[in-house]
C-alpha cells in the first residue's frame, strides 16, 4: 500500500493572512501540522509572489505583511520546497497546459503545477478561481501531464470539517 505525501503547500495570500493573524489560518495550521501531522511547504512560486509584493508593492501595510510573512516561514516550521531540473521542466509543461486550458493566471497555474510536482496532498488557498474551476477537469488535466492532483483546502471550511469530524 502506497503512502499519500504528508506535504501541504500553501499560497501567498494564506501567508500573508496568517502574518496579520487570521484565525481560521492559524487554526488551519495546527489542524494540519497536528492532527494531521504535514509539514507545511512553501512552492517557489509563493516565495516569488511574496516577493513581487516586497518589491513592487505600493501599499506599505501591504508590503510589511509580506517581509513578516517571508521572515516567519522558519519560525513557522514550514519548509521551502524547490523544484529540481527534471521537476521543472514537468512544472513548466503543465504551466503550459493549464494555462491553454484554464482562464486561471500565471502565477496560479505556476503554483498548481509546482504543487502537483512536488506531490503535495494540499494546497491551503482561498484562491476563488481554484474553487469556480470545476475539480475534475484540473484533475484531468494534471493526470494529462502524468502528474499528482492534490486537495483543495479553504482554511475556514477546513476547520468547520475538522469541527464536525473531530470536535474541538
Amino acid at each position: 500500500m502506497s503512502t499519500r505525501s504528508r506535504f501541504v503547500a500553501v499560497d501567498a495570500p494564506f501567508l500573508l493572512a496568517l502574518s496579520k493573524g487570521d484565525p481560521s489560518c492559524e487554526a488551519a495550521v495546527d489542524f494540519v501540522t497536528g492532527r494531521l501531522r504535514c509539514v507545511i511547504t512553501v512552492p517557489p512560486a509563493t516565495l516569488v509572489a511574496l516577493f513581487d509584493i516586497i518589491d513592487k508593492e505600493t501599499t506599505q501595510e501591504y508590503r510589511e505583511a509580506a517581509q513578516n510573512a517571508e521572515r516567519s516561514i522558519s519560525q513557522w516550521g514550514f519548509f521551502c520546497d524547490e523544484l529540481d531540473d527534471l521537476q521543472d521542466v514537468y512544472a513548466k509543461a503543465a504551466v503550459k497546459l493549464l494555462g491553454e486550458k484554464t482562464d486561471l493566471p500565471d502565477a496560479l497555474c505556476q503554483l498548481v503545477a509546482e504543487a502537483s510536482v512536488l506531490k503535495c496532498a494540499a494546497l491551503l488557498t482561498d484562491h476563488s478561481k481554484l474553487y469556480k474551476m470545476r475539480r475534475e477537469n484540473l484533475e484531468i488535466l494534471l493526470m494529462e501531464r502524468g502528474l499528482d492532483s492534490f486537495a483543495l483546502l479553504q482554511p475556514a471550511i477546513l476547520m468547520e470539517a475538522a469541527e464536525r469530524m473531530f470536535g474541538s
